[in-house]
């Protein structure tokens, strides 16, 4: 149908900290513009997508755009972002959690500095210009997550930007993640 996918992966805590994630995914982007062609597919026409810390990650991208240029990527390559059930907002996501996941999660992977949490939260780069964001998330996610998807998609619309939205009926923050694979390997 005229779709390819790269499945990229990326270090994770403890062997890095959100700055190495980052670092993992920009290098996957710059391998991919520089590669896809080889497959067939448009180096300028990308769509990123990525699942709770990937939603999150790719949100950031797509929002906080600086990152490209530290990686001297064009990001008019990437023609919008697909957020699945992502973190949207750090602070929030401390203030709604249990001490153990912030220990185990939040502050091992961003620190406990309110800054560094505002500063790696995609909602601190809404404003009226955003690239393309489909954002969907489960009916049956995670509270924290339910709460801000739908306080920060409100925020966008303050800015005079509406996202592309879904809520799965049913869908927990697991199947997310799993009901496309399932829904392809039913077809087969």
């Amino acid at each position: 149908k005229g779709i390819g996918c790269v499945v990229i992966d990326y270090r994770i805590y403890p062997e890095v900290k959100i700055e190495g994630e980052l670092e993992d995914i920009l290098k996957a982007l710059q391998w991919t513009t520089e590669n896809i062609a080889t497959y067939g597919g448009n180096p300028d026409r990308l769509i990123l997508a990525g699942h709770s810390a990937g939603g999150h990650m790719s949100g950031l991208l797509g929002l906080d755009q600086s990152y490209y240029t530290q990686a001297k990527i064009d990001p008019k390559k990437i023609k919008g972002y697909i957020l699945m059930s992502p973190i949207l907002d750090l602070v929030h996501m401390e203030k709604n959690n249990t001490t153990d996941f912030n220990n185990t999660t939040t502050y091992a992977v961003f620190g406990k500095e309110q800054d560094i949490l505002t500063k790696y939260s995609p909602k601190t780069y809404f404003k009226k210009e955003m690239p393309p964001l489909f954002i969907m998330y489960g009916e049956k996610d995670f509270p924290y997550l339910l709460e801000q998807n739908k306080a920060a998609i409100e925020q966008m619309k303050g800015f005079g930007f509406s996202p592309q939205v879904l809520e799965i009926a049913t869908y927990t923050h697991e199947d997310m993640v799993l009901w496309a694979t399932c829904r392809s390997s039913l077809k087969e």
